[in-house]
């Protein structure tokens, strides 16, 4: 019961020391969330604020340029040079141009746009981009401006002309004494630019952000091929409604889980919408490898040295269940052979006379007998019967005690019983039991023996006492 009490302390010390550890690992990686979402807060509202300087800035350049173009509507071969320092001093304007509604100017044709490019090398170009294969009353920024009549952000959309994804702002131009519109005029931001912007730099290495427009199309991300598929289903998770999602705790952010695409990972997208015009959307994402990995790693370490000291445990458990397991067996084999020893003499004690008186029909008898062996079977044995009045009786001791006495004491009594049906001479019956039971006796066992046969109507005697071996 020590040892089994000892085991059980084991036991219950090593469950309270990995409770303990798994407590401890939930506190940690509880703070570590917290700290993740304000990390994720940190970084949207950077990246938002960089975004919006470069909103800002063509917003600006926009508007201040847009009573010029409006004062030079009479002499459009001038706006090129307007047109060149709207863009001149950000490099994140991709171009600007003033789309003219069909035959505004005769002389120009049906289509006009001027148009200020910047190059892949820096270079500023001027350039009239509208021509029957090009017409730009089918493109975003344009079809859009002409049906809200009213100026703001347009796309982002894939330019025909340029073929590159823009995002542009702009407003309708219209006539200094008529409220007509007869141009829009736009400013262009390769949205490239945006995704560079936007994932020049991050906490993880593989983390990466997302803009969205109002309507919840992909404005930039990043530019890497193998997380396009990513990017897509970032974007569909931001749009649909029926994804399960959660407030961050300070309420400023949106948290959503997802699995990557590319190989399963667990990933956190942490979105929220910019302040103020235009409502465009912002996102990161991180790898929960990489966010909580050092923490895990810590785990694994702590379970390596917990498993350490669980295996010195473990040595003592297998030791404490070792020997109880033998002690167990120990005891079921002396249960079994006390069981066993107990049926022996049970069959022991039947095999002897057990009825008391044992000839109540006579009056000229009294017989008693009783055997209490030193053990559960012992080598003691006595034995009658009565044949043609004549009474056959025995009284016997068998060296030795236990299994091996009572196994001779068994043989014995059947010999006597065996020999005694027919025969009326104690002396020969004597010299056949001795015969019989010296026969392969190595062990040397002896039998003392009285046998008496009593005449009972004469009351003679006819005896022989005798020992074998």
């Amino acid at each position: 019961m020590k040892k089994r009490g000892g085991l059980y302390i084991v036991i219950a010390t090593a469950i309270l020391l990995e409770l303990l550890s798994a407590f401890q690992y939930y506190n940690m990686r509880t703070m570590l969330e917290k700290e993740l979402q304000g990390r994720a807060l940190t970084e949207l509202a950077l990246k938002a604020v960089i975004t919006k300087r470069v909103i800002e800035y063509t917003e600006r350049s926009l508007k201040s340029h847009i009573r010029e173009i409006r004062s030079n509507l009479r002499n459009p071969d001038s706006l090129a040079n307007i047109l060149t320092w709207n863009i001149k001093f950000h490099s994140s304007l991709r171009g600007a141009g003033v789309a003219f509604r069909p035959y505004y100017y005769q002389r120009k044709g049906r289509l006009f746009e001027p148009y200020t490019l910047r190059t892949d090398s820096g270079d500023i170009k001027a350039l009239q981009i509208a021509s029957k294969h090009f017409d730009y009353t089918r493109d975003g920024f344009y079809r859009d401006i002409q049906e809200k009549k009213d100026g703001g952000w347009v796309g982002p959309y894939d330019d025909k002309y340029l073929h590159q994804r823009l995002i542009t702002f702009a407003e309708p131009i219209k006539e200094e004494n008529t409220d007509d519109t007869v141009a829009v005029f736009g400013i262009d931001i390769d949205t490239c630019f945006l995704a560079d912007t936007l994932n020049k730099h991050h906490l993880y290495p593989s983390s990466f952000d997302v803009l969205l427009s109002e309507d919840g199309r992909l404005i930039a991300g990043p530019s890497d091929p193998a997380l396009k598929k990513n990017v897509e289903h970032v974007v569909n998770i931001i749009n649909d409604s029926s994804w399960t999602k959660k407030m961050s705790d300070n309420k400023r952010s949106t948290i959503a889980e997802f699995e990557d695409l590319t190989n399963g990972d667990k990933c956190y997208v942490f979105y929220a919408n910019f302040r103020g015009q235009p409502h465009w959307q912002i996102a990161t994402v991180y790898y929960d490898k990489e966010v909580y990995g050092s923490l895990r790693q810590l785990r694994v370490n702590m379970l390596l040295m917990m498993l350490a000291a669980f295996a010195a445990l473990g040595f003592i458990i297998w030791r404490y269940i070792h020997n109880d397991r033998k002690l167990q067996k120990t005891e079921l084999k002396q249960e079994r052979i006390s069981s066993e020893l107990r049926i022996a003499h049970s069959i022991q004690a039947k095999m002897l006379p057990t009825k008391w008186p044992p000839f109540p029909e006579r009056n000229d008898l009294d017989i008693y007998g009783m055997l209490v062996p030193a053990r559960e079977v012992g080598g003691d044995l006595f034995d009658f019967f009565i044949r043609d009045e004549k009474l056959f009786f025995c009284i016997g001791d068998v060296s030795g005690k236990g299994v091996p006495a009572a196994m001779v004491m068994a043989v014995t009594h059947s010999l006597f019983r065996s020999h005694t049906v027919h025969g009326n001479n104690p002396s020969h019956i004597m010299h056949i039991l001795n015969e019989t039971l010296c026969q392969g006796n190595d062990t040397n066992m002896f039998v003392t023996l009285f046998i008496g046969i009593l005449d009972l109507p004469t009351g003679r005697l006819r005896y022989c006492n005798g020992f074998f071996e």
